[in-house]
């Protein structure tokens, strides 16, 4: 089921696709980025609610389990995308020690308070990755390039090793499939 950041028709979710033949889904949830985290709600100066979805997953093979988060900071208040980091790493506590990946559109950029706070915890998984790229993963329909990312994936800084970072820039007949070009992430737990 996916949970939607607010009641209205244009509302958005944060999903997490899995593959079911390769892992067991163990738990799942969502949460508002808010002092009020589970009810649907905004706080902290954000322009839209905002919410942040996870799940709890066993890999068949291993039977290791890996927390993902997925989430959609706010786009306009900066205090709303550092609180809303915050709560997001106070909610992995209660995974204790699994291997974790919080992954979405932040709406900041490396040199912010809001970055700061992920790193300080988890690691930015393109600086892990032997085979990465740089460049800009926010583009506006391509008439907004610069060089820095909105859209990070961040990874535990143990028990998870990342092994490829990939920014998808395909355009398609001069289409683009969205604002921000796809990120994929490959790891191994």
């Amino acid at each position: 089921m996916l949970t939607y950041r607010d009641k209205s028709v244009l509302s958005e979710g944060c999903p997490i696709f899995y593959n079911t033949s390769k892992f067991e889904l163990i738990d799942k949830g969502s949460f508002w980025l808010s002092e009020t985290p589970d009810e649907v709600s905004k706080d902290w100066g954000a322009a839209f609610c905002r919410v942040c979805s996870y799940v709890l997953l066993k890999q068949l093979s291993t039977g290791k389990e890996l927390a993902v988060f997925n989430t959609h900071l706010d786009h306009v208040s900066e205090n709303a995308r550092i609180n809303g980091i915050k709560l997001i790493l106070e909610r992995l506590e209660a995974f204790g020690g699994y291997p974790c990946v919080i992954m979405g559109d932040f709406n900041c950029y490396e040199s912010s308070e809001t970055y700061k706070s992920a790193t300080s915890l988890f690691d930015d998984a393109k600086y892990k990755a032997p085979v990465t790229e740089t460049g800009a993963t926010y583009q506006n329909f391509g008439r907004s390039l610069n060089n820095e990312n909105l859209d990070y994936f961040m990874v535990s800084k143990t028990g998870i090793e990342v092994l490829e970072y990939k920014i998808v820039d395909t355009v398609y007949n001069g289409v683009y499939p969205s604002d921000h070009y796809p990120v994929v992430l490959r790891i191994s737990v």
